[in-house]
């Protein structure tokens, strides 16, 4: 079979790229190399939808997270993912940190983030008993949302499918080449043709770029997130998400209430140049403590039962990087899916239908069914 695309990757952006392509007279392939949707990046992550006061400006983070943090709303009415509204703090402890969070709330007005405001420590400390008393301010963020990433994903699927998707799972991309105007793509399972690729393999994407465009200059960047993670018995302990102030490394470590009722403390933010290398320094509690305990107090430890790591994809660039190859026609790259990835990934899938939009005439499929499921295995 010719398919018009071959989405590869069967993480959160893949399958909401194929959901998105459901909606069009489209033949389009799936191909996940794992036995299951969702189980590496989209598995390993703090499971949040950031409002979007965070990305800088004027950039496809900031634009589309606060896209996607909306569209989630959407596939809640949908399709009942999991998803519960929960709000965030980001806290200061000082005059100079109070500077920082008015920077970050000009930002939320900038990037069209609704709600945000700034109150005071005590107020905050009403909603939250067990916030620190160091804590002088905190930068309110209403619409941050808490989700299950891998059953959204997997629900993602499930309505691509129903709507005529294909799909390939325990399939490996061995290499891919350009031959009479389309692409066969070599796997585990045997060769696939399609008309184009979308190249949403998170963190092996560059891999998957430079099979057949050896010049491709940007490269993923492996960066190490370690949790510290908590049972249910913790549920109600916090509310909201509770972030510090953002630095050049990242977001920093974050209190997390799970949608499970457990909770969590991380990530840390650690480079490093294997792509699978998920293994927990020895001194992890101690380093993500001296920084919670910043942020709250009563830490309840006799709760703690794992500790876990996952593996972001940062990029060699100063953005997510979605663009179509600059030397092979309909082969679309998406690269530095990282924080907030998850946030914006139903508005990814829209960025990149809009793309292919610019050059194909889409017909929309009528018979596109937005709520219904059909399980692929």
């Amino acid at each position: 079979m010719l398919y018009d695309y071959i989405i590869i990757g069967g993480g959160i952006i893949g399958t909401s790229i194929a959901r998105e392509m459901s909606k069009y007279e489209l033949k389009v392939l799936l191909i996940e190399k794992e036995n299951e949707i969702g189980t590496i990046q989209t598995l390993h992550n703090s499971a949040i939808i950031h409002a979007g006061n965070d990305p800088k400006e004027n950039t496809l983070k900031a634009k589309l997270n606060v896209l996607g943090n909306k569209m989630y709303d959407d596939l809640k009415k949908d399709l009942n993912i999991p998803l519960k509204r929960v709000g965030a703090f980001t806290v200061a402890h000082n005059e100079k940190e109070l500077e920082e969070l008015k920077i970050l709330l000009q930002r939320a007005t900038l990037n069209k983030v609704p709600g945000a405001y700034i109150t005071t420590g005590t107020e905050a400390r009403k909603l939250e008993p067990n916030l620190s008393k160091k804590i002088t301010h905190v930068l309110f963020t209403p619409t941050t949302k808490i989700t299950n990433p891998i059953l959204t994903a997997q629900i993602l699927m499930k309505n691509a499918y129903y709507n005529g998707v294909s799909l390939s799972l325990n399939t490996t991309v061995i290499n891919i080449n350009y031959h009479n105007n389309s692409y066969i793509v070599k796997t585990s399972k045997g060769d696939f043709t399609a008309n184009g690729i979308i190249n949403a393999a998170g963190i092996y994407a560059d891999n998957i770029a430079k099979l057949i465009d050896y010049d491709f200059p940007y490269h993923s960047i492996p960066k190490k997130g370690e949790y510290l993670a908590f049972d249910d018995k913790t549920e109600g302990f916090i509310s909201r998400v509770i972030y510090p102030l953002p630095s050049k490394s990242g977001k920093g470590i974050l209190v997390i209430p799970k949608i499970d009722g457990t909770m969590l403390i991380g990530p840390t933010n650690k480079k490093q140049d294997s792509k699978e290398d998920y293994s927990i320094r020895n001194n992890l509690e101690e380093e993500i403590s001296q920084k919670a305990t910043l942020m709250i107090e009563n830490i309840p430890y006799n709760n703690l039962f794992a500790k876990y790591s996952g593996i972001r994809s940062g990029v060699n660039y100063n953005d997510f990087y979605i663009k179509e190859s600059k030397s092979l026609k309909n082969f679309y790259n998406l690269l530095g899916m990282e924080s907030p990835a998850l946030s914006a990934a139903p508005a990814i899938a829209l960025y990149i239908l809009d793309l292919i939009k610019e050059k194909n005439n889409l017909k929309l499929n009528l018979n596109f069914d937005s709520k219904s499921i059909k399980e692929y295995k």
